[in-house]
């Protein structure tokens, strides 16, 4: 076995670990593979990976960056860099990384939704929504980006529109309870009281420590609905 040979069986070893979340494998056989032979983007990012799940955000951003450095084109990589700069607040350094994700991928509906968020944080609710849209319109089933936008137009009063990407209709792919409580909120809204019960029963399934909060309000439209 030659040694490229042996360092690809490596670097094969090290992502199957890191996808069944065998962390420390992973970390062990990146490390050796990047002291043994020739830093490669790929194996730098990998690494990157490693250190971010393992909590260690400077030592994740220094392999990301490398990475980046010999191949700028790595979406993977900026995206990771994106998401740890966010959750560190800087929020415009975010917005960066995650548009030069979407210029390498206008498809690339996750990068859209980052910087939604990222535009939420920086006051920028039109941009922030503009982003959303364009997530959805790409991947339209993506529950978690109807229920943000449906969120931004309960926001603005407009239950009407955001019953347009939030409905009963949805109810059974649903699953979060804040979700599920945005849901009440905007059947409430719109009078329908049908999806309203049958989002706060299922509030109660998923999350019973909320029971003896809403248990209340379910006996009334109960009675209400005659059931």
């Amino acid at each position: 076995m030659t040694s490229d040979e042996r360092l690809q069986k490596l670097q094969l070893k090290a992502e199957k670990h890191l996808q069944s979340g065998e962390i420390e494998k992973a970390g062990e056989l990146l490390l050796e593979i990047l002291e043994t032979g020739p830093a490669f983007p790929y194996g730098l990012y990998q690494l990157g990976l490693y250190y971010f799940n393992q909590g260690n955000d400077d030592e994740a951003l220094k392999r990301l960056e490398s990475a980046l450095e010999m191949s700028p084109e790595m979406i993977s990589a900026r995206f990771l860099k994106g998401r740890i700069l966010h959750e560190r607040k800087l929020y415009r350094e975010a917005l960066a990384q995650f548009r030069e994700c979407v210029k390498l991928d206008r498809k690339d509906d996750e990068a859209y939704f980052s910087m939604a968020k990222a535009c939420f944080e920086l006051g920028l609710p039109d941009e922030a929504l503009a982003f959303l849209l364009e997530a959805s319109s790409i991947d339209p089933e993506n529950i978690a980006y109807r229920e943000a936008i449906a969120a931004f137009y309960l926001q603005k009063n407009d239950a009407a529109k955001a019953w347009e990407y939030l409905s009963g209709d949805d109810l059974d792919m649903i699953e979060r309870p804040e979700a599920l409580v945005l849901l009440t909120k905007v059947a409430n809204k719109l009078g329908n009281r049908v999806t309203q019960l049958n989002a706060m029963e299922k509030l109660v399934a998923v999350n019973p420590e909320v029971k003896e909060e809403v248990w209340e309000k379910i006996t009334k439209l109960k009675k209400d609905l005659g059931l």
